[in-house]
């Protein structure tokens, strides 16, 4: 910050002088303020570090203590759910258990049904074979009893004819 040179000014006493009282005293009056607004700002950052550490200390022990709190709820989750899981499994066992004793009174139930539906399939073959027996007997009867009738008319024809030839022979002879 030098003062601008005039015409007025000689040469001479800008060399002999280069800064002015004034000058100096206002270059190291800024420069004062300067340091002082450093400082003051260095003060003011490490007050904001401080405090930013602080919360960020005591967000840490919050974060910890919730951190603490879930393990606790894992491990009491774990536990409740070995404990349902042991359950289910006792459950599934028993259960598996009383089906299979369900299937075996079944089986043992219907040994009964099975032995009575195989005395029925044999009755109903003996019973089939037994009508077809009927069938084919009736056939036969209906066969003889029609070449008995045929032959029984055949042979009354035959006989009536005789008998009139007799009759008719018997008359004409004499």
């Amino acid at each position: 910050m030098t003062t601008p040179e005039t015409e007025d000014q000689q040469p001479s006493s800008l060399a002999a002088d280069p800064e002015d009282p004034i000058e100096r005293a206002f270059r190291d009056h800024v420069l004062f303020i300067l340091q002082r607004e450093r400082e003051e700002r260095a003060l003011l950052d490490m007050t904001l570090r401080e405090q930013m550490l602080s919360q960020i200390a005591q967000q840490a022990n919050v974060l910890s203590g919730q951190m603490q709190a879930l393990q606790n709820l894992q491990g009491t989750i774990l536990e409740k759910w070995e404990a349902i899981r042991t359950t289910a499994d006792t459950q599934t066992t028993e259960v598996q258990s009383r089906i299979a004793q369900m299937g075996e009174d079944i089986r043992k139930g219907t040994a009964p049904i099975r032995e009575y539906q195989m005395h029925v399939n044999r009755l109903q073959n003996e019973l089939q074979a037994l009508i077809r027996t009927v069938k084919n007997n009736t056939r036969e009867v209906a066969g003889v009893t029609f070449r008995a009738l045929w032959g029984g008319a055949l042979g009354g024809g035959a006989a009536a004819i005789l008998i009139f030839l007799l009759l008719y022979l018997a008359q004409t002879r004499r």
